[in-house]
């Protein structure tokens, strides 16, 4: 923990709840045991592991904790991890990001999981699907994140103001 930064610890944290390796509970517990060893970089680490919510599910990629982290970071608290969104036919969806309130949803999509003519099919299906409720998908490439991610946060901040304006929700 002393050689990496808060978000890759954040994002390994989150890979570890992901893989079913600890519950959040359990890892933080886990930390705070090393931490009160002395380890060094522990402190920081149970810090950061702290700061996560210990409900909800685990990010699927860096990506999702890395625009979520910058999303908050910008005064953009809305934007949840993985909310549900009930579908037409009673499934329940978990886009990555989203504003639920003003039916705002981000889908960031890595050529890794979003490649293949069988996922872009899939993912076409959903936004479909969650227009059809009303909502909005906005879909980001994770090569933006590398390369433009304050103009990411940006665009996405500029359109939940339309979005608010658009379903009349104003901000508290």
């Amino acid at each position: 923990a002393r050689h990496t930064g808060d978000l890759a610890l954040r994002s390994i944290g989150e890979q570890i709840i992901a893989d079913g390796l600890a519950t959040h509970p359990e890892l933080a517990d886990h930390v705070a045991e090393v931490a009160s060893r002395g380890r060094p970089g522990s402190g920081r680490a149970l810090r950061v592991i702290s700061e996560r919510s210990p409900v909800g599910t685990a990010a699927d990629s860096d990506d999702e904790v890395v625009l979520l982290h910058a999303l908050h970071g910008a005064g953009l608290m809305e934007f949840v991890r993985h909310p549900p969104v009930q579908l037409r036919t009673g499934d329940v969806v978990h886009p990555d990001l989203g504003v639920p309130g003003v039916g705002l949803y981000v889908e960031v999509d890595h050529p890794t999981w979003h490649n293949t003519a069988e996922q872009a099919a899939y993912d076409k299906w959903r936004d479909f699907e969650i227009r059809l409720l009303g909502g909005e998908v906005e879909r980001i490439p994770s090569g933006w994140l590398t390369h433009s991610l304050d103009t990411v946060v940006a665009d996405l901040a500029e359109r939940l103001r339309h979005r608010r304006l658009q379903v009349g929700v104003q901000l508290r």
